[in-house]
């Protein structure tokens, strides 16, 4: 779990979905702050997700946000070059509403992941889902 508000930080690293009690720590302990550094968020999430690489796994980095921000090409063309390397992006929209962010949409196509827009009613069957996920064709 990489925060992202002001200056990125990891809270949480390799974890595994039985680390239950750990992620919802990790979770708990996220507060929004400041200003969203999204370019340094994704590039340090790669960062580790390339240290934590298991080949054959379910390498993908979830991005979790509550609405858009602009991405250098730099970062642009980093999430292809993952992509291309099984270390896929999914974005997980907890914004304003479905459909309300094609920028989003078109970020986790690129990370060649899948794009979810979260509400209440639907959290917990899309988490679900997207950790069981596999490589997008």
């Amino acid at each position: 779990i990489i925060s992202f508000s002001e200056k990125p930080k990891a809270l949480l690293t390799a974890s595994s979905f039985k680390e239950e009690a750990k992620i919802k720590r990790a979770i708990n302990d996220l507060k929004p702050s400041g200003k969203t550094d999204g370019n340094a968020g994704v590039r340090l999430a790669y960062k580790v997700a390339d240290a934590n690489y298991i080949r054959g796994g379910n390498n993908r980095i979830i991005l979790a946000t509550d609405g858009e921000f602009a991405l250098s090409d730099e970062t642009r063309q980093l999430i292809q070059k993952f992509s291309k390397e099984d270390v896929f992006l999914s974005v997980f929209n907890f914004g304003k509403g479905a459909g309300s962010s094609k920028a989003l949409e078109q970020l986790a196509g690129m990370g060649k992941g899948n794009y979810n827009f979260i509400s209440k009613e639907n959290v917990d069957l899309k988490l679900i889902r997207e950790a069981k996920a596999k490589k997008k064709k």
